[in-house]
């Protein structure tokens, strides 16, 4: 990684989830899971630390035993990533020019995507927060389906709107046709924030946020402007139940 120490990744990591409790130690091709997502983060040359931040010891002891000590215990009863991140920083004393907040069920995280987002953290623009999406290929049904979150940008790459509906909606075409005429982005759920942004993002979501469940509408409400960086790679799945696991393993295999 780099000298550069203006620039922390954090990674959240609780073990508690109804889904696949525990899933951050869960084993992928014999490695935790949230071992392979902390190596794959420390490949990226322009982040200089990666700290983890859990909410069990559990989780904090598989990342001891692997050699990695950068990790730091948070209240269990942080209500979402962002907010352990940020007890995280607090713990640590830490106030870095750039955090980068990396989900800890994505250990195929693309490093190329990474470091395109430090990138534009570092242009002379200084967004406050920049975020990253990929231009959608694939049928209506793909695009409707609620978990792929559709963003729309102004013509500076400003995030407009972030739904689970899709949108922009097209009045004269029927649903079929809109994927040909039209070009949707697909948001991939990976942050970088200025310091001073990070620490004073709203802790309640606003009632658009509650309604779209989507965190990231609190910070537009608030007038915080949203940096959306194009990239041409499609994320890899993230692992939200067992039988994840063996997607990846496959994807490790086939890569």
């Amino acid at each position: 990684m780099s000298n550069n120490s203006n620039v922390i990744a954090v990674i959240p990591a609780r073990w508690g989830s109804s889904r696949f409790p525990g899933k951050p130690v869960a084993e992928i091709a014999g490695v935790p899971m949230i071992v392979r997502v902390y190596r794959r983060v420390c490949e990226v040359p322009s982040i200089s630390r990666a700290i983890v931040a859990t909410d069990d010891v559990r989780i904090a002891d598989v990342l001891r035993a692997h050699g990695i000590d950068d990790v730091v215990m948070t209240p269990p009863e942080c209500p979402n990533g962002t907010v352990r991140c940020r007890a995280a920083l607090e713990s640590l004393g830490l106030r870095p020019d750039v955090i980068v907040n990396v989900q800890g069920d994505e250990p195929m995280v693309s490093t190329d995507t990474l470091a395109a987002l430090v990138d534009a953290m570092l242009s002379p623009s200084r967004p406050a927060i920049a975020t990253t999406a990929h231009p959608f290929a694939g049928s209506y049904a793909e695009l409707a389906n609620p978990s792929r979150v559709k963003v729309v940008t102004d013509e500076a790459g400003m995030a407009l709107l972030f739904s689970r509906a899709v949108i922009p909606f097209q009045r004269d075409a029927a649903p079929e046709e809109w994927p040909s005429r039209h070009r949707y982005l697909i948001h991939q759920g990976l942050y970088a924030f200025r310091f001073d942004t990070f620490m004073s993002l709203p802790v309640e979501m606003s009632p658009l946020a509650r309604l779209e469940s989507l965190e990231q509408l609190s910070w537009l409400d608030a007038g915080i402007d949203i940096r959306v960086v194009e990239t041409q790679q499609s994320p890899y799945p993230s692992v939200d139940n067992p039988e994840d696991v063996r997607k990846i393993e496959e994807l490790l295999v086939s890569k």
